[in-house]
């Protein structure tokens, strides 16, 4: 999770789905069984193969 284009995620986890990987399900903010719920509070999800290359550190102009 990368929170306000931060390079340094805040929360780095690998999601599998089970199943068909067609029809994958995720709960975002809450639960499957609506317990423990955020409170509407999640703008917006996204979610990415690898990291967005907005984030990762671009070398400087000497190659380093």
């Amino acid at each position: 999770v990368y929170l306000n284009k931060n390079p340094k995620p805040e929360i780095d986890v690998a999601i599998e789905p089970s199943g068909n990987r067609e029809v994958a399900t995720y709960f975002i903010g809450g639960r499957s069984d609506n317990q423990s719920n955020f409170e509407g509070r999640i703008d917006e999800v996204a979610f990415f193969q690898g990291v967005p290359s907005s984030l990762v550190p671009q070398s400087d102009s000497k190659g380093k």
